[in-house]
């Protein structure tokens, strides 16, 4: 049978639906884009009114369209309120987040029963982090890993706590290892994400923390995200991270891009100004650091790139408000990153060390101070010429 995914929301849903999608396939189902497929999983998002009426949609529409397809919803909405999502009767099966790495076993279930299944487990204090491993990204080159979930503040406008549950982290040994196997698969890139990533290790108890010191060979007595990067990094994986964006006061480097082995960069306007207004300048992060006074490491344009605007709103046929100009260190690190993945691709064997080192040599001198630019300008030609 012939299964497509319909994945809506954040990058962790997106890691998700990879997982439950390779489940899948081992259990001998075909992933597909085909728009007549035998099964059509809708992967939820609830943060938004919008978001909830994107998931309807979808289900009645898949239904309406293929009338003898399977129909799943799964995700934060169901998981969130489960007893409007138990009003969609065009789902022919209803699962929340909690339990979703059960699609599989629950989707042969309804094809031998042929009955409506409804399961939606509520989160508990103290689950563990769960869900599945992924080797790869269907038709991508870079990938996401999931190395968080839930959230503790219980903010009073926000449905995350009850969609997603309390802080739960992954142990930095199994996200190292599948890191390392999807590299394998040959892919340069891997974006680490969850609900709330700054939040990372704080649920980690002490047998916990022994065990990460026993098996990765060290001896801390806390377990931060910052160590697990740098861990990833000890293991020869890159690390590229965003300057921030509290400038252009001193000090104002992310804590993560604080790291002297991290690669942190910056945003810089270039020649770009526009009504005299200069956007990056006013806050890209800005050294020195408490722990390198070398910061950020390199610079790359941030401003005005234009992205996907989630104000997105359908009239008749037509799409308004689509894209929308954004600046930031947010926009200038994938340059960066797409540039150490194209040193990677012309020679392999390059250690995290060198690489940095090739893009920090190469970069253009703006003649600025350091707390501003680092090295310089990111100039990817010359890099690939060293």
């Amino acid at each position: 049978m012939k299964v497509k995914f319909y994945t809506l929301g954040c990058k962790v849903n997106q890691y998700e639906s990879q997982a439950i999608g390779e489940k899948l396939q081992k259990h001998g189902f075909e992933i597909t884009s085909d728009k007549n497929a035998d099964v059509f999983v809708v992967n939820s998002c609830t943060v938004t009114a919008s978001a909830d009426q994107k998931t309807r949609q979808a289900v009645r529409r898949f239904k309406r369209n293929n009338p003898d397809s399977i129909v799943i919803l799964t995700g934060c909405m169901p998981q969130a309120y489960p007893e409007k999502s138990k009003e969609l009767i065009e789902a022919d099966i209803v699962l929340g987040n909690k339990n979703n790495s059960l699609l599989p076993e629950l989707l042969l279930q309804y094809k031998a029963e042929g009955k409506r299944i409804f399961s939606v487990c509520e989160h508990q204090k103290g689950d563990p982090f769960g869900g599945d491993t992924i080797s790869g990204f269907e038709e991508r080159t870079r990938a996401y890993l999931k190395i968080q979930d839930g959230c503790n503040r219980f903010c009073s406008y926000c449905i995350i706590p009850y969609a997603r549950g309390r802080i739960r982290s992954r142990k930095p040994q199994n996200a190292i290892e599948e890191i390392t196997k999807i590299s394998e698969q040959g892919i340069k890139e891997v974006v680490i994400t969850g609900i709330h990533v700054a939040s990372y290790g704080k649920d980690f108890e002490e047998n916990t923390i022994s065990e990460i010191n026993e098996k990765l060979g060290t001896s801390k007595k806390e377990y931060k995200l910052i160590d697990l990067l740098e861990d990833i990094w000890s293991k020869g994986i890159i690390v590229i991270v965003a300057a921030g964006n509290k400038g252009p006061k001193d000090k104002s480097i992310s804590p993560l891009g604080m790291s002297k082995n991290i690669f942190t960069v910056g945003c810089h306007d270039l020649d770009y100004n526009k009504e005299g207004i200069t956007l990056c300048e006013k806050y890209s992060g800005r050294g020195p650091s408490s722990y390198s006074l070398k910061k950020p490491d390199i610079v790359a344009p941030g401003t005005n790139i234009f992205s996907t605007c989630n104000k997105c709103r359908r009239n008749g046929k037509h799409y308004t408000d689509i894209y929308e100009s954004k600046s930031g260190t947010s926009f200038a690190t994938p340059l960066v990153a797409g540039a150490a993945a194209l040193l990677l691709e012309k020679k392999s064997t390059l250690t995290p060390d060198e690489i940095k080192f090739r893009l920090c040599y190469s970069a253009t001198d703006l003649k600025e101070p350091w707390n501003k630019q680092g090295w310089g300008m990111l100039n990817i030609n010359r890099a690939l010429e060293l």
